[in-house]
C-alpha cells in the first residue's frame, strides 16, 4: 500500500507541479511535425493522437492482465510479484522498441526546398576571378 500512495504522490508531483508530461508530449509533436510537410499536418497529427490514446488502453490492459494473472498464481495482490512481473514486461518491450529503432530508422529525409534554393542560387551565381 505504501509503494503505490507514493508512486501515486511522485506521479501527480512530475505530471502537475513539474510538468513533465506535457513538456515530453510537445517535444514528440515538434519532432514529427518537423518532419511533415505542411499539406499533411493535420492527418499525421490525428494519426499520432490516435495511436497514442490505443497504446495508452492497450498498454494499461496489458499490464494490469499481466499483473492479475501472476498475484492469481503466485501468492495473492499482497506479495509484488505481479508488479515486478509487468515491469519486466515494459522493461522488455523498452529494449525491443530500442533495438527496433537501431535498426529499422534511418536519416532518409531529402532535403527541404530553401535548403535546395540557396544551392541553386549560389550555382547560377559566377564567381568572379581576381
Amino acid at each position: 500500500m505504501w509503494w503505490g500512495a507514493v508512486q501515486l504522490l511522485f506521479s501527480w508531483i512530475w505530471q502537475n507541479v513539474y510538468g513533465w508530461t506535457p513538456i515530453i508530449a510537445a517535444l514528440h509533436f515538434i519532432a514529427i511535425f518537423a518532419a511533415t510537410p505542411p499539406e499533411k499536418a493535420g492527418v499525421v497529427g490525428s494519426i499520432f493522437n490516435c495511436f497514442l490514446q490505443l497504446g495508452c488502453a492497450a498498454g494499461s490492459a496489458i499490464i494490469t492482465s499481466i499483473q492479475t494473472s501472476v498475484d492469481a498464481s503466485h501468492g495473492g495482490p499482497t506479495v509484488w510479484t505481479g508488479r515486478a512481473a509487468g515491469l519486466w514486461f515494459l522493461f522488455g518491450l523498452l529494449a525491443v522498441e530500442t533495438l527496433c529503432i537501431m535498426v529499422f530508422m534511418h536519416n532518409t529525409m531529402p532535403p527541404t526546398t530553401h535548403i535546395l534554393q540557396k544551392k541553386q542560387k549560389r550555382m547560377d551565381t559566377p564567381e568572379i576571378a581576381d
